[in-house]
């Protein structure tokens, strides 16, 4: 019996030990934050995330991959750039739309990237060289660790959208990130209209396209007299679409216009 209790008073203490080490703070390694891939093997269908760095600034961005990646790497891409409108709810949906559109299109197969938490307030006239800079920066990541295929889509709408504009204007050819452009519902056409009647924009540029857009919302009178001066002027080195929305708004049109621009851009 006496041998039992010294036992158990044995056991008792093993255990009272056991709990008060379980109580010191135990060092864990901190999350690995993935900079650059492979930081795992790629799954195919899905959205990855990823961090660059701009202008000493960190970006998150994120990056759709199709299952088709798996077995063909030399795919085009397209660049949302998606900020949050001052006026307006905010969509947080562009992202999968842009995909949407893609997948109407039978046998097309194309990267989708975007960066998050971009400035609403950014505008073409003050920030575009800061904005440029960011998705120099994603395409030149993208570039290095995705694909190297130059056919890249830049999309948007409302103040994003502008963006757009600003770059299909204001890129030079030598150093062009972009190929192909959609701009729906787009402020500020005044600014665009300008530029275009006094040319001041780098003039040499080659093989872009660009599909305009606009909805039941917008002021008809300012899209048609972008729409009228960018027919006039005929630049050479644009191929150019348009459509108007006169029965969507800016809060439902853009799956629309962003299908259409798709569709526009890559059906033959």
């Amino acid at each position: 019996m006496k041998t039992k209790l010294i036992l158990q008073m044995f056991a008792y203490a093993f255990i009272g030990f056991f709990l008060a080490c379980s109580d010191d703070e135990v060092e864990t390694e901190p999350p690995q934050i993935c900079d650059t891939p492979p930081c795992g093997p790629i799954i195919f269908d899905r959205v990855e995330t990823f961090l660059i760095t701009s202008n000493g600034k960190r970006w998150e961005a994120k990056i759709w991959i199709p299952a088709e990646y798996e077995t063909n790497k030399d795919l085009p891409s397209i660049y949302l750039v998606d900020d949050e409108e001052q006026h307006y709810p905010v969509a947080t949906d562009e992202f999968e739309k842009v995909i949407e559109g893609c997948q109407r299109i039978g046998g097309l197969n194309v990267l989708v990237i975007t960066v998050a938490d971009l400035d609403p307030n950014m505008n073409v006239v003050n920030d575009f060289q800061e904005f440029y800079d960011i998705y120099k920066d994603i395409v030149s990541y993208v570039e290095t660790n995705y694909t190297d295929n130059d056919s890249r889509t830049l999309i948007g709408r409302g103040s994003a959208a502008s963006l757009v504009l600003a770059t299909l204007f204001m890129e030079k050819q030598e150093t062009t990130l972009f190929q192909h452009y959609i701009a729906t519902t787009v402020p500020g056409l005044a600014y665009f209209n300008e530029i275009m009647d006094k040319g001041n924009f780098p003039p040499e540029k080659s093989d872009k396209k660009l599909h305009f857009s606009f909805d039941g919302e917008s002021n008809y009178d300012l899209n048609m007299r972008f729409i009228n001066t960018l027919s006039d002027k005929a630049y050479p080195w644009l191929e150019f679409e348009w459509a108007e929305y006169p029965d969507m708004t800016f809060i439902n049109s853009y799956p629309t216009a962003y299908a259409d621009g798709i569709a526009f851009i890559f059906e033959e």
